[in-house]
């Protein structure tokens, strides 16, 4: 009887225990290993039969904060990477403030930089269970993206690192170079991607016949790549003798025009301003155009030339010959080159805005002026507000300060909460000048 109330007496005791204990949960969300050197690490991922995800980050990065909030502590998250990885985050970057346990990283977190070419922050790595690197992502990712990440990380055909030795050993099929491209870039890996590129569209699209080689997927594909093609380059050669026939099929005006000026500018033009320009010196324009004269059509080499005076005299902070030669510009390529979407009406109204800003010419600011009233009669109403305030900007320095102030305040009324527009209907309203003085 002794014996049963000693038991009976310790029972709260063991109750209470039992609850401390159920009580003390592993922290919900992605486990990741804090005490172990990058060696220990791989010899768990062995012994467990485990993969292993390195969180690359840096102790700035907003986004990586992001994932250590919101991402990495959810529950299904963590049943499905604490199962199947060994899960560890390496400081990149380094500074007086980090602990110990970063300190003693410092030169494995060197070696994964360098090795996995991490130059944007979260960057994710997978490796296999035998410290082989398999699969790369960079930026933040939802629950469900980075689940699936992490399927792509045990899947060989969707494995980046995987595909890249696919391709350096010549077993990569073209099918599958694409999408390998793509995949480079994404993990700003630029080298591989623009190698893969030129080998699909030197050993694979150029020995196609002209009737497979010229479909819209293919020329797009060459469009998304135009900074590493050259003038040797298949489709160079056909966009320049036959741009119409190019720009129907990938159903976009000028786009051989766009290619063809890109490479001859890249090739011609940039290496005669090099050689025949000094800081602050005007280039011999006319030797230029007369050099690359000889292997091209005279109107692509004023084109190409009048708009590398453009960016000359910008640089230069010559605002006159800037605004100059941009009025000269718009005027060459018409109105017809303005669609109606966005972007375009967006970058035709910076042109003009430019024009508004840099130009002391009544002339010049006229021709704008009828641009401006060109860009508002086309735009889609949202964004009307903007396109009003620069019509009425360039009537207020032509001095149609009645017209232009009405025209503003109908702009402010329009969208109140915009700043820029607010400010230059006040100062219009004071007398002031709503341009930057030069």
């Amino acid at each position: 009887m002794k014996q049963l109330l000693i038991i009976l007496s310790f029972c709260p005791f063991l109750a209470t225990s039992q609850f401390i204990i159920n009580s003390i949960k592993t922290p919900p969300g992605v486990i990741f290993e804090r005490d172990m050197t990058w060696k220990q690490i791989k010899e768990k991922a062995k012994k467990e039969n485990k993969l292993i995800f390195v969180d690359c980050y840096a102790s700035w990065c907003v986004p990586c904060k992001t994932m250590d909030s919101k991402i990495y502590p959810n529950d299904s998250l963590g049943d499905f990477m604490n199962q199947r990885f060994i899960s560890v985050k390496v400081q990149i970057d380094t500074s007086k403030q980090d602990d110990e346990r970063t300190r003693a990283w410092y030169s494995d977190a060197h070696e994964i930089k360098i090795e996995n070419s991490v130059v944007a922050f979260p960057t994710l790595i997978f490796y296999s269970t035998n410290g082989v690197k398999l699969h790369k992502a960079i930026g933040t990712k939802t629950v469900a993206e980075f689940i699936s990440l992490g399927n792509e990380a045990m899947n060989p055909v969707t494995q980046y690192f995987t595909l890249v030795n696919n391709y350096k050993s010549g077993s990569l099929s073209y099918s599958s170079m694409v999408n390998l491209e793509k995949m480079a870039r994404k993990v700003e890996e630029l080298d591989i991607a623009n190698d893969i590129a030129l080998t699909y569209i030197h050993n694979y699209l150029e020995n196609l016949t002209d009737s497979e080689f010229l479909t819209k997927n293919n020329i797009s594909y060459m469009g998304s790549v135009y900074e590493i093609l050259k003038s040797s380059d298949k489709i160079f050669k056909i966009c320049y003798a036959h741009p119409d026939k190019v720009d129907k099929i990938v159903g976009r005006n000028a786009f051989s025009q766009n290619i063809v000026d890109y490479i001859v500018e890249k090739e011609e033009l940039l290496p005669l301003l090099e050689t025949n320009c000094h800081p602050k010196k005007i280039p011999n324009w006319s030797k230029i155009i007369t050099e690359i004269a000889y292997k091209y059509d005279s109107t692509l080499v004023k084109r190409i030339t009048l708009n590398a005076k453009i960016k000359f005299y910008y640089a230069l902070k010559d605002w006159k010959n800037y605004a100059k030669y941009l009025v000269l510009q718009t005027e060459n390529k018409g109105l017809d080159s303005v669609t109606h979407d966005f972007w375009t009406v967006n970058n035709f109204n910076g042109i003009v805005w430019d024009i508004f800003q840099f130009s002391k010419d009544p002339i010049e600011l006229k021709k704008a002026l009828l641009w401006a009233n060109f860009n508002i009669q086309i735009a889609p109403f949202e964004m009307k507000p903007g396109l009003l305030d620069t019509k009425a900007n360039l009537l207020y320095k032509l001095g149609k300060y009645h017209d232009a102030l009405l025209l503003e305040e109908n702009a402010f009324n329009m969208e109140p909460n915009n700043k820029d527009i607010k400010a230059a209907f006040f100062k219009m309203k004071k007398g002031k000048p709503t341009w930057t003085i030069y």
